[in-house]
């Protein structure tokens, strides 16, 4: 009930007014992964953080804080998420936390930069190219492009490559020549 206090006089109004109070609070977010791994080259933002709910707010403090964008890039650190009912604009008061890692393993590069020159007789093949890196996977294009097997017989022509890294994430493609 509510009535109004005078402080001067110190009378309450005679008649108070009944007020009914809802309390919400949405249930905090859930997560099959607490810790999730992003590729730099995949340009990976906020709405990309995997939650089982909707509506989801995402923020750099476990309480209070400073709210991210949907659309801001992503960089690795903890992000707090709260799901934010969308009818009373409540946001959940215990938020999820869930680590972001961004992996960018560099650009790849030949053992000796420029063309590689083979011996037709030798039978080269991609495999044959010296790089500083393992696990590269060839391509036809910069970007798009078929995947070429390490054993396919090396042509002349230009080639791009990308190296496999930690978590399965790709670095960026470079142009070679052969």
């Amino acid at each position: 009930m509510l009535a109004i206090k005078d402080l001067i006089t110190n009378c309450e109004s005679a008649t108070r007014l009944p007020v009914a109070v809802n309390v919400t609070d949405p249930a905090t977010p859930t997560t099959t992964q607490s810790t999730q791994n992003f590729c730099l080259s995949a340009a990976p933002t906020v709405a990309n953080i995997q939650v089982n709910e909707s509506n989801v707010v995402w923020y750099d403090a476990a309480t209070a804080g400073n709210l991210f964008a949907s659309t801001d890039a992503l960089v690795s650190r903890i992000y707090y998420g709260a799901v934010k009912d969308p009818v009373t604009g409540c946001e959940s008061s215990v938020r999820l936390a869930v680590t972001v890692i961004v992996n960018d393993p560099g650009t790849p590069t030949l053992v000796t930069a420029g063309t590689q020159n083979f011996c037709k007789e030798d039978l080269p093949t991609f495999a044959s190219i010296q790089t500083n890196q393992t696990n590269i996977v060839w391509y036809t294009a910069l970007t798009g492009g078929t995947a070429i097997a390490p054993t396919a017989v090396l042509t002349t022509g230009q080639y791009f490559r990308r190296d496999f890294r930690s978590y399965n994430r790709l670095r960026k493609r470079r142009k070679i020549n052969c």
